[in-house]
Parts: C-alpha cells; structure tokens; sequence
C-alpha cells in the first residue's frame, strides 16, 4: 500500500462519509416550537394557535367589531384583527361578546355609547362592561327612553294578547309559553322584568323550572343587573307588584 492509499484511508476515519438522511422535524408557526415526531405536531396546540383559531370564530370576530367600534368612537385608528389578538384588552372584549350574546343585548352601539359618553374619567373601561352594576347602568338609561310604566304596560298588553291567542287564563301563561319563548320576548324587549319580576306567578314559575332553564331565563334577564335596578326604584316595584296581583300575575 502506498502512503497515499494510507493518507487517504486515515482521511476517511477521521470524517466518515455521513449515510443517514437528516431527520424530518415539523415546526409550529405560532410559537416557532420544533417537533420530532409528526404525531406530536398535529397533538400540538399552543395558545398563540389557540387565539388566532379564537379570532376567526364568531364570537372573534365579534369581539374585535366591538374593539373596532370602541376605538373609533376615542378617535384611535383600528388595528388589524392580528394586532387585536396581541391587545390588553383583547380578553376583555372577547368576554365581552360572550356577554351580549348571553343577555341578548339589543344594541350592543349604544352599549359602547353609554361606556364610552363623558369625559375621559367618567368612561368605563372593557374590563367593567360585564357587570352587574354597569349593566344595571344601561337599563336605567334604557328606563329614560321608555320608561318603567310603559314598560310594564307593554308587557302585560303582551301577555294578555297571547292568554286571549292560546284560550288561557292570564294567570297560567308562563308555563303555556314555555321557556324558549319567554326568552324571546325577553331578548326582544316585548316582555320587560319591571312585570315579570314583579309577577308572583312568573317568580314561581322561574323556581320550579329544571336548573338549565332557570339559567336561561336569568341570563336573558341578566338576574343581577335586574335586581340593581329594581332596588333603585324599590317604591314603583311595589306598586307593579300590586298591578301583577290584581290581574292574576
């Protein structure tokens, strides 16, 4: 053997020649995350994955056209809807739209409105927009555009029209209806909580409901922000509870 056939074999024990293919690997395009294993990568959800699915849902889409709306009427410009899942606020908005959905908010603009009216330290934050005692903040300003006696009087025109439609006494109309049409006219504003909490009738009714259903008609309601309102005006709920009594409700 020569010294150069010994150079060269000393050559190759020194950098073997490489014979395996390199190794797939798969990579998240959310969190940059690398995986060995395919299996892996689609069991992978990662919660940047998680917000940009949430985005484009509809309650996503939602929640970024009330963000919109909100920046607009503070004179901000309106990011992307990327940029919004990047944003402080952007839980908040999207409990936000959960909500209005929940209680069936009628106008959600006005809502915004409301929040957002006065100066800047009157004005009530994303973060606020669910509770109670805000809500209870938007019926009142619901109340000085209709206020509670025409409410009440709507409603019970609203039920004696059905009790006359289904042949009823007016006093079991609560169970002939059901609960996804007491829902409805809720979400409609056809029948108002100033009658329908006022109503021994409808109160035990709401009672012997299965759990479920209780739940639906307090969310349509929205029970807290109900009873805030009603503690406001304690004297007027008296004197429509009295009203409900005399006509069988």
């Amino acid at each position: 053997m020569t010294r150069e056939e010994l150079r060269n074999q000393a050559a190759s024990r020194r950098n073997p020649v490489e014979t395996s293919a390199p190794r797939a690997s798969w990579k998240c395009s959310f969190c940059t995350r690398d995986f060995v294993s395919e299996k892996a990568f689609m069991n992978h959800f990662c919660k940047e994955k998680q917000r940009h699915e949430e985005l484009r849902s509809p309650i996503g889409q939602a929640a970024y056209s009330y963000y919109s709306y909100w920046m607009k009427c503070q004179k901000h410009s309106v990011p992307g809807l990327d940029t919004f899942g990047q944003s402080r606020y952007y839980a908040a908005f999207k409990r936000f739209a959960e909500f209005a959905i929940k209680v069936k908010l009628p106008n959600v603009k006005r809502y915004i409105d409301l929040m957002t009216a006065g100066d800047k330290k009157n004005r009530v934050p994303p973060e606020l927009w669910c509770r109670d005692k805000v809500y209870s903040v938007y019926l009142r300003s619901y109340d000085e555009a209709v206020t509670p006696l025409q409410q009440f009087t709507d409603s019970l025109q609203q039920l004696e029209d059905l009790s006359v439609e289904l042949k009823i006494p007016l006093g079991d109309i609560f169970p002939a209806i059901g609960v996804d049409t007491l829902e409805d006219l809720i979400a409609r504003r056809k029948v108002s909580f100033w009658l329908l909490m006022a109503s021994a009738k409808f109160r035990d009714y709401l009672r012997s409901l299965p759990e479920i259903d209780k739940e639906r008609l307090q969310g349509a309601l929205n029970a807290g922000a109900v009873l805030e309102r009603i503690n406001q005006e304690a004297t007027l709920f008296r004197e429509f509870a009295a009203a409900a009594k005399e006509v069988g409700l």
